[in-house]
Parts: structure tokens; sequence; C-alpha cells
């Protein structure tokens, strides 16, 4: 219940109000495919071997400041994570390897990124970069035969990050804005630390949205 609140508020504080509706430049929606990964930093041992989890993300943002070339982003995201790891397989008869099996993860959360964005404007596409910090809140996990779950348990709730993407949009396809991201999202600080393990989460997101 307490994330649905979370979540209710967030959108209530940056929907547009009458107020601030002369700062507001557009707003609009996306959604995402990621490809998410986690690193694993265990005492001890020189690398942890994971593989990349394809999964989604949506997201409602604002885009203020209509001044040229520049603007800024606020932006709500149901934002996927996690990663995937192989196990060696053996038979009932011995220790000898009889196959590999994938084991993934999932790791929800809501996302906030707050970016600064920079474009050049034309007169068919226009081209930009972002870049900002994110806030991310813990919001539940998954994993395949609770294999993970003992670490994912004790998960901080709050984690900052950060978010750096290229993209374009147009405005003469449609009556509408469409925008096309590809954005890299990395942690500033672990999302699980002890004196053996660090864990930190990235991803790669391709994004595709529209804007009124």
């Amino acid at each position: 219940m307490k994330h649905w609140l979370l979540v209710t508020l967030t959108l209530t504080l940056i929907c547009p109000k009458e107020s601030t509706a002369q700062l507001l430049k557009h707003y609009g929606l996306k959604v995402a495919v990621t490809s998410a990964d986690q690193k694993y930093d265990v005492k001890y041992v020189s690398e942890v071997k994971t593989k990349r989890r394809t999964g989604f993300n949506v997201a409602a943002f604002l885009e203020w400041f209509d001044v040229p070339y520049f603007s800024f982003l606020t932006q709500v995201e149901y934002a996927q994570r996690g990663m995937g790891q192989d196990f060696v397989l053996t038979g009932p008869s011995g220790p000898e390897p009889i196959g590999v099996k994938t084991s993934y993860s999932r790791l929800d959360y809501l996302s906030i990124p707050i970016m600064g964005k920079i474009r050049l404007q034309t007169e068919t596409i226009t081209p930009f970069v972002s870049v900002g910090p994110r806030v991310d809140f813990f919001l539940g996990y998954h994993s395949d035969e609770n294999l993970f779950n003992p670490v994912f348990e004790k998960f901080k709730t709050t984690v900052l990050g950060g978010s750096f993407g290229i993209g374009v949009q147009t405005e003469t396809l449609l009556p509408v804005i469409i925008l096309a991201e590809l954005r890299y999202n990395i942690d500033l600080a672990d999302s699980y630390s002890t004196d053996a393990l660090q864990v930190r989460n990235n991803a790669f997101d391709v994004w595709l949205g529209i804007a009124f």
C-alpha cells in the first residue's frame, strides 16, 4: 500500500498546475525495453559472472522551460532491474557436469530521474542529450527458485543513481511529438553492502515515447 501512496504522491507533485503551466514545455508518456545487470563485488573472489536480463519500463514525464537549446525533465518510471547467472548441473551418479542452467532475478523500482536536456533544434529532427541524478525506490523482487532472495530481502529501500541519454524527436510525422532515446543508468551507491559483498544495479534502456 505504501508504494501506491508514493506513486500517487509523486504524480500529484509533478502534475502541471495553473500557476506553473507557463513553465511547462511538454508532457508525455514513454515505454522502454531495458537490459539490466548487477555488479557483484565478492571478497576473495576475482569475478562473479552474470548475464543481462531483458525487461521493460514505463514512464510519465514533464518537460520544463520553453527556451532555446535547453529544457528540464522530471520523470516517474516503473523500472525493472535484475540479472541472470549460470549454474552447472550435475547428474545423480557423480559430479560430472551434464548441462548449464541460467537462473534469473527481477527487481522492481519506482525511479525518479531529474535531468537537464540539451537539444539542437532543426526543422524536421531534433537530436538531444540528457543527463542528471536519479532516485530509485525499491518495490519488490523475484528470483527463480528463490536463489537470490536472501540478498534481495536486505536491499536498501532507496538508492541514488545517475542517468545519461541520447536521442532524437520529431514533430513532422504525427500531430504529437515522437521521440526515441537510448539511456544508460548506473547506481552511485551499493544496494547491498557487507564486509564480504557489495551489489549495484546498472541498465541500458531503449525508450519510445510521445509528447504533447
